[in-house]
Order: structure tokens, then sequence, then C-alpha cells
């Protein structure tokens, strides 16, 4: 009896300790729609929202994987913060408001520095063209070229994915269409860092080890820097202000004077300081990439909901029709 319930018993599915965890960062300008994408992908059909004023986590599953979606601020201000962020993640999504042509050359700098990044670059990026719904916004092909995406991804080797979308119609097959794009890219993103997961995660983990361990050494180094004197626990502390004055270290010089008929004493004390040494910043180097070239195959026809991949030879620019 004993016997057949070991074998059941190893027969049975052995469970893993550690939880695969897939992160990824969501990213644009200011009011270009992250925070509804990022609601549309969670099944949330909220849409009044308020902008990313700072930072938040949004924890989802994808097969056996638990993902974690870093929604950033896309302000000035908050821009600063997004390389905090960039060590820690598999892969990115980048939004474009593809209805405001007036900022499509501040979009191309801020989506050239990030992806130019060496803690961004090799990662799969899915880049979607937002606001479909509004009049004048561009498809994904003058996205592609008003943001010089083909060099960019080329040059940073990073395995890319262009789609269309809007969160907002007024008939419910429309919405259905506009949205396909976000939910196509976004399957499309976590499939491509499954395939991969293994060089992703090992660079993700090289990358926090580096970091944990500059941090470490910051601060025994600062540790180092001040040792407070010690305290003999047969001294007197308080010592009376006489036998102070009479410390070498001390300068007295009394004179007296008369000034309009009062008397006056100087005295003068030696002070010592000096300031700390700052701390070094520190660089971390990385030289990682998934794939060697990729192709990027142009599409002359248009529509609604249209897509664009930029990933490794397998891989061609797809439009897709809804």
């Amino acid at each position: 009896m004993g016997n057949c319930l070991r074998s059941m018993i190893r027969r049975l599915p052995k469970k893993h300790n550690s939880e695969k965890i897939i992160t990824l960062l969501i990213v644009g300008l200011d009011n270009a729609g992250k925070t509804l994408i990022l609601n549309h992908i969670r099944g949330d059909p909220d849409k009044h929202v308020l902008p990313t004023m700072g930072f938040r986590i949004i924890c989802l599953k994808y097969k056996s994987y638990t993902i974690k979606i870093y929604d950033l601020g896309g302000s000035i201000q908050i821009r600063s913060l997004w390389p905090k962020y960039y060590n820690d993640i598999h892969g990115l999504i980048y939004v474009v408001d593809a209805s405001d042509i007036s900022r499509l050359a501040e979009n191309k700098v801020v989506f050239g520095e990030l992806v130019a990044h060496e803690s961004i670059s090799g990662k799969p990026l899915l880049l979607l063209a937002n606001k479909q719904d509004l009049n004048g916004a561009i498809d994904e092909l003058d996205v592609v070229d008003n943001l010089d995406v083909e060099h960019i991804v080329n040059t940073t080797r990073c395995p890319t994915r262009v789609e269309t979308c809007s969160c907002f119609s007024e008939k419910e097959n429309v919405k259905n269409k506009n949205t396909l794009g976000i939910t196509n890219g976004y399957k499309w993103l976590l499939d491509t860092i499954l395939r991969n997961y293994t060089v992703l995660n090992n660079r993700v983990k090289q990358s926090q080890n580096i970091v944990n361990e500059e941090l470490k050494n910051q601060r025994v180094t600062k540790d180092c820097k001040y040792s407070p004197p010690k305290l003999s626990v047969h001294s007197n502390p308080f010592k009376p202000i006489a036998e102070l004055l009479s410390k070498k270290n001390y300068i007295i010089n009394i004179s007296t004077g008369v000034t309009n008929g009062q008397s006056f004493k100087k005295l003068f004390m030696s002070n010592k300081t000096a300031p700390l040494p700052s701390e070094n910043a520190f660089n971390i180097n990385e030289d990682l990439s998934l794939h060697d070239s990729f192709n990027v195959t142009p599409v002359a026809q248009k529509s609604t909901q249209t897509s664009t991949v930029i990933d490794l030879p397998s891989f061609d620019l797809h439009h897709l029709h809804g």
C-alpha cells in the first residue's frame, strides 16, 4: 500500500518554487492615451480616467506567467524618472497620439532616446499609434516615417511591431475593430518575450545584480567616511567652561579698551571642518541583443486598423484588415 502511494505521489506534477514574471513598461508623451490602453488590456471599461501623474503597477496573468506593467506619466518632469525602471523590464510599449501632428518631432526625440538607452536596446517593443478615431490621425506607415522607427530599431536591435488603435468609438463594432491593434500587439509582445525569455530574464537579473552591488558598495563607503569619537565611560562628559577655554586648540585674545566709556573683550576660537567627498556615480554597460538583423517590408494599402512588424527576417511588415 505504501509503495503504491509513493508511486502516485512521484507521478504528480511538481510545483516550481520560483514564479516566472514578465515586467513591461508603458510610456509615451502626456495625453497620448496610455492609461486607457492599459485599462483595455486589463479589461477595465472605464473611460473616465485622470492623467497618470507618477507611477502605478498593474499585475495580470498570461499563460503561466505573472505580468507586471509599469505605467509611468509622460510629463517632462516624470520623463526623467523613466530610466530608473529600464533595468527591470523584459519589453515595453510606447504610445503615440497619432492625431497630434504638432508633437511628432517631440515624439521622435523622446522615442529615439528611449530605444537607444543601453538597458532598452535589444528588448521587444510595441509601438501604438493611438486615437485613430480622431480626424487627421496618421496611420502606422506615417508614424514609422515621422519617428524614423526603421532606422532606430535596426540600430538598437529591438524587435518592433507597430499597430494603430483607438479606445473610443460611437459604434460597438467599430470599437472592437479599433481596439484589435491593442489586443494583437499585446499578444505579440508577450509571445516574443516568451520565445526569448531565458536571454531576456538573465539580462534583467544581471542588470539588477550590478545595481544592487553598486548600491551596497555606496553604503559601505558612506559608512566608512565618518566614525563618531568614542567616549570613555570613566570620563566626565560635562567639562567646566574654564577647563574648556584652557585647551590649546582655542586661541584667546583678550584685550581691554574704552569705547564710548565702555570696555569690551574679544574672544577668538578656531573651528576646523572639511566637506565630505562627493559620491561617485556608476555606469552599467550592457551589450546584449536578441537578433542580428531585421527587415521591413513596406505596404502600399491602408486601412483603419493596421500593424507593422520590424523583427527577424521571418517577421515582415503586416497590414491587418479589420
